[in-house]
């Protein structure tokens, strides 16, 4: 997947729901249910052909060239998050958060304020769920896998943006599908 200067990409966000209170509660435990958190997510996004741009503790930020794709790898890594027999007394919840977007390569990372956009709807989404944006919905109105659906929530004012954002939930079979309202 090329960059130019300017492209239009899916914009795909992880984030581990209370990493901090799971990293205190397991010490050096903790290493072994990130590289397999890291393992999982990075399955996940190869197998949908996902570019993983950054990575910071137990966030990723990733790119796809087709929405589609990054819906499919979003259910895929909560499915096998869900499913999952952890050898430690852990409750571990992946948000996840998909945007639609402009980025600007600058070196070897790329800036553009729907980046922030994306990170800031991965920071209200709850553990478990997967949000995607209305940027993002109006580019995938009739390219629905049938096992998938989008449940609109309203427009949500993010954290250091003017306008609010509409938000979806991805709905997939067999995964949790009830949450509160994004934070």
């Amino acid at each position: 997947m090329e960059i130019s200067n300017t492209a239009s990409f899916t914009l795909f966000y992880t984030d581990i729901e209370a990493s901090t209170q799971i990293a205190k509660s397991l010490g050096q435990d903790y290493a072994v249910i990130l590289d397999k958190h890291n393992e999982i997510i990075g399955n996940g996004i190869k197998q949908f052909d996902g570019r993983i741009i950054d990575r910071t503790g137990d966030g990723f930020f990733i790119i796809f060239g087709n929405p589609v794709s990054a819906l499919k790898a979003a259910a895929k890594i909560q499915m096998e998050f869900q499913d999952i027999s952890w050898s430690f007394s852990v409750d571990l919840k992946v948000r996840i958060a998909l945007h639609m977007g402009q980025i600007y390569p600058v070196g070897n990372l790329y800036t553009g304020l729907e980046i922030h956009r994306a990170s800031r709807i991965c920071s209200v989404c709850h553990g478990g769920q997967i949000l995607v944006s209305g940027q993002l919905k109006a580019k995938l109105e009739e390219e629905l896998p049938e096992h998938l659906s989008l449940k609109a929530l309203g427009n949500y004012r993010l954290r250091d943006f003017d306008d609010p954002v509409e938000l979806h939930q991805l709905v997939v079979k067999g995964l949790l599908s009830e949450f509160g309202e994004p934070n």
